[in-house]
Protein backbone atom coordinates (compact mmCIF):
# COMPACT_ATOMS: atom_id res chain seq x y z
CA UNK A 1 0.00 0.00 0.00
CA UNK A 2 1.16 3.56 -0.56
CA UNK A 3 -0.21 6.98 0.33
CA UNK A 4 -1.13 9.53 -2.32
CA UNK A 5 -1.76 13.15 -1.49
CA UNK A 6 -4.40 14.43 -3.85
CA UNK A 7 -4.54 18.23 -3.74
CA UNK A 8 -8.05 19.27 -4.63
CA UNK A 9 -8.80 22.95 -5.13
CA UNK A 10 -11.86 24.35 -3.43
CA UNK A 11 -13.77 24.93 -6.66
CA UNK A 12 -13.33 21.27 -7.65
CA UNK A 13 -15.67 20.28 -4.87
CA UNK A 14 -17.98 23.23 -5.17
CA UNK A 15 -16.86 24.45 -1.74
CA UNK A 16 -17.31 28.10 -1.00
CA UNK A 17 -14.23 28.65 1.15
CA UNK A 18 -11.42 27.00 3.07
CA UNK A 19 -13.36 26.53 6.30
CA UNK A 20 -14.79 23.24 5.05
CA UNK A 21 -13.25 19.93 5.97
CA UNK A 22 -13.68 16.72 4.03
CA UNK A 23 -15.30 13.48 5.20
CA UNK A 24 -14.56 10.36 3.15
CA UNK A 25 -17.59 8.07 3.25
CA UNK A 26 -17.47 4.46 2.08
CA UNK A 27 -20.45 3.95 -0.24
CA UNK A 28 -19.78 0.48 -1.65
CA UNK A 29 -17.04 -2.14 -1.61
CA UNK A 30 -16.19 -5.42 -3.35
CA UNK A 31 -18.39 -4.58 -6.34
CA UNK A 32 -18.03 -6.22 -9.74
CA UNK A 33 -19.54 -3.08 -11.28
CA UNK A 34 -21.30 0.18 -10.46
CA UNK A 35 -23.52 2.67 -12.29
CA UNK A 36 -21.92 6.14 -12.35
CA UNK A 37 -23.59 9.22 -13.81
CA UNK A 38 -22.19 12.75 -14.05
CA UNK A 39 -24.26 15.92 -14.23
CA UNK A 40 -22.78 19.27 -15.22
CA UNK A 41 -19.02 19.74 -15.53
CA UNK A 42 -16.97 16.96 -13.92
CA UNK A 43 -13.23 16.20 -14.17
CA UNK A 44 -12.01 12.61 -14.39
CA UNK A 45 -8.75 12.33 -12.48
CA UNK A 46 -6.27 9.44 -12.40
CA UNK A 47 -5.40 9.10 -8.72
CA UNK A 48 -2.26 7.01 -9.20
CA UNK A 49 -0.74 9.04 -12.03
CA UNK A 50 -2.01 12.24 -10.40
CA UNK A 51 -3.28 13.80 -13.61
CA UNK A 52 -6.54 14.92 -15.18
CA UNK A 53 -7.74 12.55 -17.92
CA UNK A 54 -10.68 14.45 -19.35
CA UNK A 55 -13.62 16.66 -18.46
CA UNK A 56 -17.23 15.56 -18.81
CA UNK A 57 -18.99 18.76 -19.89
CA UNK A 58 -22.44 17.24 -20.17
CA UNK A 59 -24.39 14.41 -18.55
CA UNK A 60 -22.90 10.97 -18.94
CA UNK A 61 -24.19 7.66 -17.59
CA UNK A 62 -22.27 4.40 -17.89
CA UNK A 63 -21.74 1.13 -16.10
CA UNK A 64 -18.22 1.01 -14.63
CA UNK A 65 -16.22 -2.15 -14.21
CA UNK A 66 -12.60 -3.27 -13.96
CA UNK A 67 -10.41 -5.78 -15.75
CA UNK A 68 -6.66 -6.38 -15.85
CA UNK A 69 -6.07 -3.54 -18.32
CA UNK A 70 -7.95 -0.85 -16.39
CA UNK A 71 -11.30 0.71 -15.66
CA UNK A 72 -14.13 0.90 -18.19
CA UNK A 73 -16.67 3.75 -18.07
CA UNK A 74 -18.12 4.46 -21.48
CA UNK A 75 -14.66 3.67 -22.83
CA UNK A 76 -11.53 1.91 -21.66
CA UNK A 77 -9.16 3.86 -19.39
CA UNK A 78 -6.02 1.79 -19.93
CA UNK A 79 -3.84 1.25 -16.85
CA UNK A 80 -6.15 3.43 -14.74
CA UNK A 81 -7.16 1.53 -11.60
CA UNK A 82 -8.16 4.43 -9.32
CA UNK A 83 -10.37 7.19 -10.70
CA UNK A 84 -11.84 10.34 -9.14
CA UNK A 85 -14.91 12.19 -10.40
CA UNK A 86 -14.38 15.82 -9.39
CA UNK A 87 -17.30 18.27 -9.88
CA UNK A 88 -15.94 21.65 -10.99
CA UNK A 89 -18.69 23.82 -9.51
CA UNK A 90 -21.57 23.72 -7.05
CA UNK A 91 -24.13 22.93 -9.76
CA UNK A 92 -22.30 19.78 -10.85
CA UNK A 93 -22.55 16.42 -9.11
CA UNK A 94 -22.21 12.65 -9.44
CA UNK A 95 -24.77 9.88 -9.01
CA UNK A 96 -23.78 6.38 -7.88
CA UNK A 97 -26.37 3.66 -8.49
CA UNK A 98 -28.97 6.40 -8.87
CA UNK A 99 -28.15 8.27 -5.64
CA UNK A 100 -26.91 11.86 -5.87
CA UNK A 101 -23.72 12.87 -4.07
CA UNK A 102 -22.04 16.23 -3.61
CA UNK A 103 -18.26 16.48 -3.50
CA UNK A 104 -15.99 13.96 -5.23
CA UNK A 105 -16.67 10.32 -5.96
CA UNK A 106 -13.55 8.15 -5.78
CA UNK A 107 -13.44 4.68 -7.38
CA UNK A 108 -10.67 2.30 -6.30
CA UNK A 109 -10.05 -0.86 -8.32
CA UNK A 110 -8.19 -3.86 -6.99
CA UNK A 111 -8.08 -7.24 -8.72
CA UNK A 112 -11.56 -7.37 -10.27
CA UNK A 113 -13.46 -5.48 -7.52
CA UNK A 114 -14.40 -1.83 -6.99
CA UNK A 115 -14.59 0.30 -3.86
CA UNK A 116 -16.52 3.59 -4.05
CA UNK A 117 -15.95 6.52 -1.67
CA UNK A 118 -17.64 9.92 -1.48
CA UNK A 119 -15.34 12.77 -0.36
CA UNK A 120 -17.80 15.41 0.84
CA UNK A 121 -17.67 18.60 2.90
CA UNK A 122 -18.35 18.08 6.58
CA UNK A 123 -21.37 20.42 6.36
CA UNK A 124 -23.02 18.40 3.57
CA UNK A 125 -22.22 15.24 5.51
CA UNK A 126 -23.89 16.47 8.71
CA UNK A 127 -26.97 17.65 6.76
CA UNK A 128 -27.34 14.25 5.16
CA UNK A 129 -27.09 12.11 8.28
CA UNK A 130 -29.40 14.39 10.27
CA UNK A 131 -31.97 14.39 7.46
CA UNK A 132 -32.14 10.61 7.57
CA UNK A 133 -32.03 10.12 11.35
CA UNK A 134 -34.02 13.09 12.67
CA UNK A 135 -37.48 12.64 11.20
CA UNK A 136 -39.43 15.02 13.46
CA UNK A 137 -39.28 18.85 13.43
CA UNK A 138 -37.45 20.46 16.33
CA UNK A 139 -36.97 23.86 17.88
CA UNK A 140 -34.16 25.67 16.07
CA UNK A 141 -31.70 25.67 19.01
CA UNK A 142 -32.26 21.94 19.57
CA UNK A 143 -31.50 21.28 15.90
CA UNK A 144 -28.38 23.45 16.16
CA UNK A 145 -27.22 21.38 19.13
CA UNK A 146 -27.70 18.19 17.07
CA UNK A 147 -25.69 19.65 14.19
CA UNK A 148 -22.76 20.53 16.45
CA UNK A 149 -22.85 17.10 18.11
CA UNK A 150 -22.77 15.26 14.77
CA UNK A 151 -20.04 17.52 13.41
CA UNK A 152 -17.98 16.76 16.54
CA UNK A 153 -18.29 13.04 15.86
CA UNK A 154 -17.32 13.61 12.22
CA UNK A 155 -14.14 15.40 13.33
CA UNK A 156 -13.32 12.42 15.54
CA UNK A 157 -13.75 10.06 12.56
CA UNK A 158 -11.50 12.24 10.37
CA UNK A 159 -8.75 12.29 12.99
CA UNK A 160 -8.94 8.59 13.75
CA UNK A 161 -8.91 7.47 10.11
CA UNK A 162 -7.09 10.26 8.30
CA UNK A 163 -4.58 7.83 6.74
CA UNK A 164 -7.25 5.37 5.58
CA UNK A 165 -9.17 5.15 2.33
CA UNK A 166 -12.34 6.24 4.14
CA UNK A 167 -13.33 7.77 7.48
CA UNK A 168 -16.80 6.29 7.94
CA UNK A 169 -19.02 3.61 6.39
CA UNK A 170 -22.28 5.02 4.99
CA UNK A 171 -24.22 2.06 6.36
CA UNK A 172 -23.00 2.73 9.91
CA UNK A 173 -23.90 6.43 10.00
CA UNK A 174 -27.13 6.59 7.95
CA UNK A 175 -25.49 8.57 5.15
CA UNK A 176 -27.61 8.57 2.01
CA UNK A 177 -26.14 11.32 -0.10
CA UNK A 178 -27.26 14.80 -1.02
CA UNK A 179 -30.85 14.57 -2.26
CA UNK A 180 -32.20 13.51 1.15
CA UNK A 181 -31.04 16.80 2.70
CA UNK A 182 -33.84 18.68 0.97
CA UNK A 183 -36.56 16.62 2.63
CA UNK A 184 -36.24 17.88 6.21
CA UNK A 185 -37.09 21.52 6.88
CA UNK A 186 -34.80 23.29 9.34
CA UNK A 187 -31.79 20.99 9.19
CA UNK A 188 -29.84 22.85 6.53
CA UNK A 189 -30.53 26.14 8.30
CA UNK A 190 -29.21 24.75 11.58
CA UNK A 191 -26.11 23.31 9.90
CA UNK A 192 -25.41 26.64 8.19
CA UNK A 193 -25.96 28.60 11.41
CA UNK A 194 -23.46 26.41 13.32
CA UNK A 195 -20.98 26.06 10.44
CA UNK A 196 -17.54 24.78 11.57
CA UNK A 197 -18.57 24.61 15.25
CA UNK A 198 -17.62 21.52 17.27
CA UNK A 199 -17.26 20.61 20.92
CA UNK A 200 -13.87 20.63 22.62
CA UNK A 201 -12.79 19.22 25.96
CA UNK A 202 -12.08 21.77 28.70
CA UNK A 203 -10.45 19.33 31.11
CA UNK A 204 -7.30 17.22 31.00
CA UNK A 205 -5.83 16.37 27.60
CA UNK A 206 -6.94 18.63 24.76
CA UNK A 207 -9.54 16.65 22.85
CA UNK A 208 -11.26 18.25 19.85
CA UNK A 209 -13.07 15.38 18.19
CA UNK A 210 -14.74 12.71 20.28
CA UNK A 211 -17.53 10.17 19.99
CA UNK A 212 -21.01 11.63 20.21
CA UNK A 213 -24.50 10.51 19.31
CA UNK A 214 -28.12 11.35 20.07
CA UNK A 215 -31.24 9.47 21.10
CA UNK A 216 -34.86 10.32 20.50
CA UNK A 217 -35.84 9.97 24.17
CA UNK A 218 -33.47 8.79 26.92
CA UNK A 219 -36.36 8.36 29.41
CA UNK A 220 -34.49 10.14 32.20
CA UNK A 221 -30.76 9.55 31.87
CA UNK A 222 -28.12 8.93 29.22
CA UNK A 223 -25.51 6.17 29.01
CA UNK A 224 -21.84 6.64 27.99
CA UNK A 225 -21.02 5.97 24.33
CA UNK A 226 -18.48 3.20 24.96
CA UNK A 227 -20.91 1.04 26.94
CA UNK A 228 -23.40 0.78 24.09
CA UNK A 229 -21.01 0.79 21.15
CA UNK A 230 -18.40 -1.38 22.93
CA UNK A 231 -15.48 0.57 21.48
CA UNK A 232 -12.30 1.84 23.07
CA UNK A 233 -12.64 5.38 21.78
CA UNK A 234 -12.32 9.01 22.76
CA UNK A 235 -15.48 9.17 24.83
CA UNK A 236 -16.20 12.27 26.91
CA UNK A 237 -19.84 11.36 27.48
CA UNK A 238 -21.10 10.48 30.94
CA UNK A 239 -24.37 9.35 32.40
CA UNK A 240 -26.36 12.57 32.56
CA UNK A 241 -29.77 13.09 34.12
CA UNK A 242 -32.34 14.45 31.70
CA UNK A 243 -35.09 16.10 33.73
CA UNK A 244 -37.72 16.60 31.04
CA UNK A 245 -37.40 13.04 29.73
CA UNK A 246 -37.56 11.77 33.31
CA UNK A 247 -40.79 13.67 33.96
CA UNK A 248 -42.36 12.14 30.85
CA UNK A 249 -40.89 8.67 31.43
CA UNK A 250 -44.22 6.86 31.90
CA UNK A 251 -45.52 8.35 28.66
CA UNK A 252 -42.66 6.67 26.78
CA UNK A 253 -43.38 3.18 28.17
CA UNK A 254 -43.33 0.24 25.77
CA UNK A 255 -43.48 -3.56 25.92
CA UNK A 256 -42.23 -6.35 23.68
CA UNK A 257 -42.46 -10.13 23.48
CA UNK A 258 -39.21 -11.57 22.11
CA UNK A 259 -38.91 -15.01 20.51
CA UNK A 260 -36.25 -17.02 22.37
CA UNK A 261 -35.57 -19.14 19.29
CA UNK A 262 -33.88 -16.07 17.83
CA UNK A 263 -31.46 -16.00 20.76
CA UNK A 264 -30.86 -19.76 20.51
CA UNK A 265 -29.99 -19.47 16.86
CA UNK A 266 -27.67 -16.51 17.44
CA UNK A 267 -25.85 -18.06 20.41
CA UNK A 268 -25.88 -21.69 19.25
CA UNK A 269 -27.38 -22.79 22.58
CA UNK A 270 -29.83 -25.72 22.47
CA UNK A 271 -31.79 -24.41 25.44
CA UNK A 272 -31.86 -21.29 27.61
CA UNK A 273 -32.01 -21.60 31.37
CA UNK A 274 -31.21 -18.03 32.40
CA UNK A 275 -31.02 -14.52 30.95
CA UNK A 276 -29.09 -11.89 32.90
CA UNK A 277 -28.95 -8.25 31.82
CA UNK A 278 -25.78 -6.16 32.07
CA UNK A 279 -26.94 -2.87 33.57
CA UNK A 280 -25.05 0.43 33.82
CA UNK A 281 -25.44 1.34 37.52
CA UNK A 282 -25.72 5.08 36.85
CA UNK A 283 -28.21 5.21 33.98
CA UNK A 284 -29.85 1.84 34.62
CA UNK A 285 -29.62 1.19 30.89
CA UNK A 286 -29.04 -2.35 29.60
CA UNK A 287 -25.92 -2.65 27.45
CA UNK A 288 -26.05 -6.42 26.98
CA UNK A 289 -27.52 -9.78 27.99
CA UNK A 290 -25.85 -12.97 29.20
CA UNK A 291 -27.69 -15.96 27.72
CA UNK A 292 -27.03 -19.17 29.68
CA UNK A 293 -27.77 -22.85 29.30
CA UNK A 294 -27.02 -25.42 31.99
CA UNK A 295 -23.41 -25.78 30.80
CA UNK A 296 -22.35 -22.59 28.99
CA UNK A 297 -23.23 -18.97 28.28
CA UNK A 298 -22.94 -16.37 25.52
CA UNK A 299 -22.97 -12.57 25.85
CA UNK A 300 -24.81 -10.35 23.37
CA UNK A 301 -24.45 -6.55 23.33
CA UNK A 302 -27.43 -4.23 22.97
CA UNK A 303 -26.79 -3.30 19.34
CA UNK A 304 -26.65 -6.99 18.36
CA UNK A 305 -29.94 -7.58 20.18
CA UNK A 306 -31.53 -4.62 18.44
CA UNK A 307 -30.31 -5.88 15.07
CA UNK A 308 -31.77 -9.34 15.77
CA UNK A 309 -35.22 -8.09 16.78
CA UNK A 310 -35.37 -4.76 14.96
CA UNK A 311 -35.42 -1.17 16.19
CA UNK A 312 -39.22 -1.19 15.93
CA UNK A 313 -39.38 -3.98 18.55
CA UNK A 314 -36.45 -3.29 20.87
CA UNK A 315 -37.09 0.43 21.09
CA UNK A 316 -34.47 1.43 23.65
CA UNK A 317 -31.75 0.24 26.01
CA UNK A 318 -33.85 1.27 29.02
CA UNK A 319 -35.75 -1.95 29.78
CA UNK A 320 -36.14 -4.75 32.31
CA UNK A 321 -37.14 -8.40 32.05
CA UNK A 322 -40.74 -8.81 33.14
CA UNK A 323 -41.13 -12.53 32.52
CA UNK A 324 -39.43 -15.47 30.81
CA UNK A 325 -41.77 -17.99 29.23
CA UNK A 326 -41.08 -21.32 27.58
CA UNK A 327 -40.25 -19.73 24.24
CA UNK A 328 -40.69 -16.03 24.88
CA UNK A 329 -39.07 -13.16 26.75
CA UNK A 330 -41.39 -10.40 27.96
CA UNK A 331 -39.62 -7.06 28.46
CA UNK A 332 -40.89 -3.64 29.52
CA UNK A 333 -39.03 -0.50 28.57
CA UNK A 334 -39.03 3.27 28.35
CA UNK A 335 -37.87 5.86 25.84
CA UNK A 336 -36.58 5.55 22.29
CA UNK A 337 -33.07 4.99 21.00
CA UNK A 338 -29.76 3.84 22.44
CA UNK A 339 -29.79 6.40 25.25
CA UNK A 340 -26.34 7.66 24.20
CA UNK A 341 -25.35 11.32 24.02
CA UNK A 342 -27.86 14.10 23.52
CA UNK A 343 -31.49 13.37 24.45
CA UNK A 344 -33.53 14.98 21.68
CA UNK A 345 -36.76 15.06 23.70
CA UNK A 346 -35.16 17.00 26.56
CA UNK A 347 -33.11 19.19 24.22
CA UNK A 348 -36.28 20.25 22.46
CA UNK A 349 -38.04 21.02 25.74
CA UNK A 350 -35.04 23.08 26.85
CA UNK A 351 -35.09 24.97 23.54
CA UNK A 352 -38.79 25.75 23.98
CA UNK A 353 -37.87 27.52 27.22
CA UNK A 354 -35.23 29.60 25.46
CA UNK A 355 -32.10 27.56 26.17
CA UNK A 356 -29.42 28.11 23.53
CA UNK A 357 -27.62 25.32 21.70
CA UNK A 358 -24.33 25.70 23.59
CA UNK A 359 -26.12 25.44 26.93
CA UNK A 360 -28.00 22.34 25.77
CA UNK A 361 -24.74 20.71 24.72
CA UNK A 362 -22.99 21.70 27.95
CA UNK A 363 -25.70 19.88 29.88
CA UNK A 364 -25.35 16.60 27.98
CA UNK A 365 -21.60 16.87 27.43
CA UNK A 366 -20.17 18.45 30.63
CA UNK A 367 -16.64 19.86 30.62
CA UNK A 368 -16.78 20.82 26.95
CA UNK A 369 -16.99 24.12 25.11
CA UNK A 370 -17.79 25.16 21.53
CA UNK A 371 -14.85 25.81 19.21
CA UNK A 372 -14.33 26.40 15.47
CA UNK A 373 -12.78 23.65 13.38
CA UNK A 374 -10.37 26.18 11.85
CA UNK A 375 -8.57 26.42 15.19
CA UNK A 376 -7.97 22.67 15.39
CA UNK A 377 -4.46 22.00 14.17
CA UNK A 378 -4.53 18.20 14.27
CA UNK A 379 -7.06 17.77 11.45
CA UNK A 380 -5.92 17.06 7.91
CA UNK A 381 -5.79 20.33 5.95
CA UNK A 382 -8.94 20.98 3.98
CA UNK A 383 -7.25 21.25 0.59
CA UNK A 384 -5.64 17.79 0.90
CA UNK A 385 -7.40 14.45 0.77
CA UNK A 386 -5.19 11.60 1.83
CA UNK A 387 -5.93 8.50 -0.20
CA UNK A 388 -4.61 5.03 0.43
CA UNK A 389 -4.34 3.03 -2.77
CA UNK A 390 -3.10 -0.39 -3.76
CA UNK A 391 -0.04 -0.49 -6.03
Amino acid sequence: MRILLLCVFAFSFGFANHSHKVVKVLLEKDLSGVLVETRGCVDLYDLKAEKNLETANHSKRFWMYLDKSGLYWGKKFFNVMHLAFLPKNSQSYVLVNGIQYKGAVLVFGYLDKLTVVNAVSIEEYVSSILSDRQRQPLEFEAMCALAIAMRTHAVYSIEEHQRDTFHVDAKDVSYKGHAVTYQKMGIEEAVLSTKSLVMQSTKGDVVFGFCTDFSENCAGSTIPYHLIYRKDTKDLSKSVESVYAKQAREQSKWEAILDLDVLKQETGLDQISQIKPFVDPQSQKVYGLRISSETEFKDLDFLTLQKLYGKETLLSSDFFIHDIGKNTLHIVGFGRGTGVGLCVFSANEMAKLGTKAHKILNHFFPETRIEKIDRIQSIVKEETIELQVQD
